[in-house]
């Protein structure tokens, strides 16, 4: 598989190592190397690089344990995202990052998300603790009656198998809501 790298070029009038017909690359602030040579880097590009770089300054092993910590690293995970899926940080008893996955996808408006795959796939991590997130594509990062439900749903299931739902956080572009931060929890 070919690999891309992201990479930042400074904005400039000229920029000497570009290729001859590159003109659009001359105000571009990130760029793409592939086999073609290089690019202006797309949107969607530009957010997978920086959840690759969320990744790297969150590492497994990382504690997830400040509620402003918590919203900065789902806004990074899940922010630009034109889809519905639910994100699921499995954190330790001391709340060090065991993993991050995005076991369920959605459209638009909606994620079928269930309870029963969380609490497996929790168990299968010896996670003691989760923390849930996932996008609103529309905007609006009041939580629905849907997502509320949900959260009680979860709580109530990881809560038989003694492990805690800390939070559930909405984001919402450049917004992002807590749940327990608004009494949902």
């Amino acid at each position: 598989m070919l690999q891309r790298s992201l990479f930042a070029l400074p904005i400039v009038p000229a920029i000497p190592a570009l290729p001859a017909g590159a003109g659009e690359l001359e105000h571009a602030a990130l760029c793409v190397r592939d086999a073609a040579g290089l690019r202006p880097a797309t949107p969607i590009e530009i957010m997978d690089a920086g959840r690759r770089a969320i990744d790297a300054s969150i590492p497994r092993g990382a504690q997830l344990n400040h509620p402003d910590q918590v919203k900065e690293y789902f806004l990074a995970k899940l922010g630009g995202m034109q889809r519905e899926v639910m994100g699921i940080a499995y954190l330790t008893n001391q709340l060090q990052l065991i993993a991050y996955e995005e076991p369920f996808g959605g459209t638009l408006s909606q994620c079928a998300a269930y309870p029963r795959e969380v609490v497996k796939r929790a168990l299968q991590l010896n996670a003691a603790a989760i923390l849930i997130g996932h996008p609103h594509p529309s905007g609006l990062a009041s939580p629905s009656s849907a997502d509320i439900e949900f959260t009680r749903q979860i709580q109530k299931a990881l809560q038989l198998v003694d492990v805690r739902l800390l939070d559930h956080v909405i984001v919402a572009g450049n917004q992002v809501v807590s749940l327990a931060q608004q009494g949902h929890m």
